[in-house]
């Protein structure tokens, strides 16, 4: 089974290779900032202008907004490597001070390193969501004879430029697949790591139960500490990602709402039947794995104050371990959240309310066009 370790080296390995982490190579870094960039920006106005041709043609304007948010999920995520970069490094290096898994027996380490495990497989099955939906594209603009590139935008009559845009466009995808196994498995492993670090500081809790009044002062110290330890990694982890969980909302309700449209309401091709339904499926994954890891460390940390409480702090005497009780209790108890902008709480009721949107406004849309 991985070590505690391998999880972060995972992450930094991924990180390394996007060519926008702090140890990437100075030619990666050019390739992704002068090369890679101007391209997504490129099409991305190709996709824009190609609005003006839409004339009133509802499908046509569904595949550009289709368009528009696999394009919006490339640039957020390089938006938070190379604006984050520091805090980034910040975090990956406060993890070196999370407490071992075996810090209570080699069985509960095991059960925590599974958890881990689940939470990167998640990560990798989403990843592979994504390699799909970028082959059924390719291989619809194959079969397609009317659809010249993978994803639609303004394209000029010219051939070659056809090509080169044809080119660019699967150069893109590929760069979006990478970014989001990068981007993602850090929140999910940076996540993970913090609901688990919750989970044994809990277990320290209930241990000091029955010590003695210099080691349950000590003890309490201790845990102090590493609570504030993560609380500062998760205001960091949030800060990271505020943005980032802003734009995921709307673009991840624009790209349930247009694939949600086309399942329900035109007759498409079984290549993009099959682009659609995979599409949505990693749509509510991806949105999953960002929502129900929030709620989880919210969750973890309500559970946190009670354990404090079950210290028996009314049968010592010692005024140290009371005000240290007290102390830890008081922030224990402020909620441990994840905003988007300060505007959306990410948790699973919002995670439910975002897709009820998405059938509102697809339900809207098929209305107009009949």
């Amino acid at each position: 089974m991985p070590s505690d370790q391998d999880f972060l080296d995972f992450c930094r390995k991924l990180i390394h290779g996007s060519g926008l982490g702090p140890t990437s190579p100075s030619y990666m870094r050019l390739i992704s900032l002068c090369i890679l960039l101007p391209i997504a920006l490129l099409m991305d106005c190709l996709i824009i202008y190609d609005f003006v041709y839409t004339k009133n043609d509802i499908f046509k304007f569904a595949e550009l907004l289709e368009s528009l948010s696999s394009y919006g999920q490339l640039l957020i995520r390089k938006f938070i490597l190379i604006v984050h970069e520091k805090v980034i490094q910040e975090v990956l290096e406060l993890r070196k001070n999370f407490w071992k898994y075996e810090t209570f027996g080699e069985e509960h380490a095991n059960y925590l390193r599974r958890e881990m495990i689940t939470a990167i497989r998640a990560t990798q099955i989403m990843v592979g969501l994504v390699t799909m939906i970028v082959l059924c594209l390719c291989l619809s603009s194959i079969t397609n004879k009317e659809k010249s590139l993978p994803l639609e935008s303004w394209t000029p009559e010219n051939e070659s430029v056809k090509c080169v845009l044809y080119t660019m466009q699967v150069m893109s995808m590929i760069e979006v697949i990478y970014l989001i196994g990068t981007v993602d498995s850090f929140y999910v492993v940076m996540c993970t790591e913090i609901k688990i670090q919750f989970l044994l500081l809990k277990e320290k809790l209930r241990s000091l139960r029955s010590k003695e009044t210099i080691e349950c002062l000590n003890g309490l110290k201790t845990c102090i500490k590493h609570h504030n330890l993560l609380l500062s990694v998760h205001k960091k982890l949030n800060r990271i990602f505020s943005e980032y969980f802003l734009v995921q909302y709307f673009v991840s309700v624009l790209a349930a709402c247009v694939q949600l449209y086309i399942l329900k309401y035109i007759t498409v091709s079984l290549e993009d039947l099959l682009k659609s339904l995979v599409y949505l499926v990693a749509v509510f994954v991806q949105v999953a794995l960002f929502f129900m890891l929030a709620s989880d460390i919210e969750e973890e940390a309500e559970q946190l104050a009670d354990e404090i409480y079950d210290v028996d702090w009314e049968s010592t005497s010692d005024p140290k371990i009371r005000k240290q009780l007290l102390f830890m209790l008081m922030r224990a108890q402020e909620p441990l959240c994840m905003w988007g902008g300060g505007m959306v709480h990410i948790n699973r009721n919002e995670y439910i309310v975002l897709f009820r949107l998405a059938f509102s406004v697809s339900t809207l849309l098929g209305a107009k066009a009949e």
